[in-house]
């Protein structure tokens, strides 16, 4: 080409080593190795020893994994940081959720708009705080996985991946959600098999006594058709000390001797210590239309698909007696026609116009005493009456019974209707419309309230009927300004009030056809 072949070798040995091209993949540090070992300078190439050095760690892959311990550290230091990350923002959304619980208890519900700014403004910061500790640990997840799948056999990896899982688990469980309790239990199974899958399968330790001469029996609950179903499981005969007992729900049922059959709904959790004692009651303790409820602890409320369901904890309540059925019109009837007519004016249930105005539906007949409306059956519950009327049953009951009778304390309430599992609805964790009369349980339009007892699958463990459908039911307990809480759904509401965790308010002196109410008491009913 008339170039001198001086200057053509100069211009050769200046140039870059061409690149390495070949139709079959390559390790890249494969490629940089001879890519190296072809520069024009000599100076430039490895020597033959560094050469086989080189090859020695690519072709075993000592390389490779360097480059992996490398990532993966860099990916398990970010997760760390998010896990710390995650617990801070926990703290934060307990400080602002105290803050929101103090401005509902301050605030009234009528108060004007201005004045609720800042409970809008705490509950919006709780609502992203926890919109936030959800992508914190999803991306923490992501980085101990990916570091996990770059080193399969790193322990610190495993650990890391398990520890996240276990508190997504404790989250979960705390917020009581049970389809993301049972995934987070499978990953911590799956992840962590020999330590903290061993704990989540450990067995609770429970002691539990009982009379000498019951026969006890013991059941244990699955899910069938929809309800939670009491089968039939072998276990020691008591009283049991440091008994092993896998983690689930049970009912324990004890017959005695001039005593009415105790039902003892027991729920333990994996590792748990538990200690009861089964004491069946007498007829004439428990009384005629009453069911007892064992003093012990339960799980209120917590239920995050109910509307304003209490926070979740773990009270315990002593013994108490609880009527089965919500009150009767018959019932009712025979409270108003032992009152002087005058007197009975003022209970006669109605129905709440605007206002402070109400219409009396039940009307005074010389011969037959006080007779409700042609749509009021007597063996249905009663309604349309305040919560004051229903206090001066209460009163008026204790008086003819020489028993202290009152309405329940919306806890009282939710464990007889809920017993101690934290169940969503008296019969278990799943629905249907024709469990309980609400608004779609029967043809055509609601109708008002059934027959009590109507609905056989509305039923608690401790056999109180009614409890999610047919009535609300006035409590004792209150929320806001003048609003008392009504436990139940009734006749007129949709499947969501079903949930025993679902609480309404109602202000004290309205009659509402959908209001009801049963009675409870501490004392047995020998005692009077």
């Amino acid at each position: 080409r008339g170039e001198p072949l001086g200057a053509y070798v100069a211009r050769w040995r200046a140039r870059s080593a061409p690149p390495v091209r070949s139709e079959e993949a390559i390790d890249p540090e494969l490629v940089s190795l001879i890519e190296d070992s072809l520069a024009s300078a000599p100076d430039q190439r490895p020597s033959a020893e560094a050469f086989a050095a080189v090859l020695d760690i690519i072709l075993s892959g000592a390389s490779e994994r360097s480059r992996r311990e490398g990532d993966a550290a860099h990916c398990l230091a970010r997760a760390r940081e998010l896990m710390g990350r995650h617990r801070e923002l926990g703290l934060r959304i307990q400080d602002e959720q105290r803050v929101v619980a103090v401005l509902e208890n301050k605030i009234p519900a009528h108060a004007p708009l201005a004045a609720k700014r800042s409970l809008w403004d705490a509950q919006q910061r709780v609502r992203q705080l926890d919109g936030q500790r959800m992508i914190v640990w999803l991306d923490a997840v992501h980085e101990a996985t990916i570091a996990q799948g770059l080193l399969e056999d790193d322990e610190a990896a495993r650990e890391l991946r398990a520890e996240l899982w276990a508190t997504r688990l404790e989250d979960q469980s705390r917020r009581g959600v049970q389809r993301e309790v049972f995934i987070a239990q499978r990953q911590v199974r799956h992840v962590d098999p020999d330590k903290r899958g061993r704990a989540i399968n450990a067995p609770a330790i429970v002691d539990l006594s009982g009379p000498e001469d019951a026969q006890v029996t013991f059941f244990r609950f699955v899910a069938r058709a929809r309800q939670l179903v009491p089968e039939q499981v072998a276990l020691p005969p008591l009283p049991w000390r440091r008994q092993r007992l896998e983690a689930g729900r049970y009912l324990v049922t004890v017959e005695a001797p001039g005593c009415v059959p105790l039902r003892y709904p027991l729920s333990v959790d994996p590792g748990e210590r538990f200690h009861g004692e089964l004491r069946p009651r007498s007829a004439q303790d428990v009384g005629e239309g009453f069911v007892f409820v064992p003093a012990g602890p339960f799980r209120l409320g917590g239920d995050l698909e109910a509307i304003n369901p209490l926070d979740r904890c773990r009270p315990t309540l002593p013994d108490l007696f609880i009527r089965r059925d919500p009150v009767s019109n018959a019932e009712w009837k025979r409270f108003l026609d032992d009152l002087a007519v005058e007197d009975a004016r003022a209970h006669v249930p109605g129905v709440s116009g605007l206002g402070e105005h109400w219409w009396p539906a039940w009307a005074h007949h010389e011969d037959t005493g006080w007779t409700p409306g042609p749509s009021w059956r007597m063996d249905g519950p009663v309604v349309g009456i305040p919560m004051a009327s229903a206090e001066a049953y209460a009163r008026w009951a204790s008086q003819r019974t020489g028993r202290p009778l009152r309405l329940p304390t919306e806890e009282e309430w939710e464990k007889a209707a809920r017993g101690v599992d934290g169940r969503a609805y008296p019969w278990g964790d799943d629905a249907d419309p024709v469990f309980a009369c609400i608004r779609h349980s029967r043809a055509g339009s609601p109708g008002g309230p059934a027959p009590i007892g109507a609905f056989p699958v509305d039923v608690s463990v401790y056999g109180c009927r009614d409890m999610a459908g047919n009535v609300r039911e006035w409590t004792t307990s209150w929320q806001g300004e003048g609003e008392v809480v009504v436990r139940g759904g009734s006749w007129q509401d949709e499947m969501g009030a079903m949930r025993c965790a679902h609480r309404a308010g109602q202000l004290a002196h309205r009659h509402e056809l959908t209001t009801g109410f049963r009675l409870v008491s501490e004392a047995p009913a020998s005692t009077r």
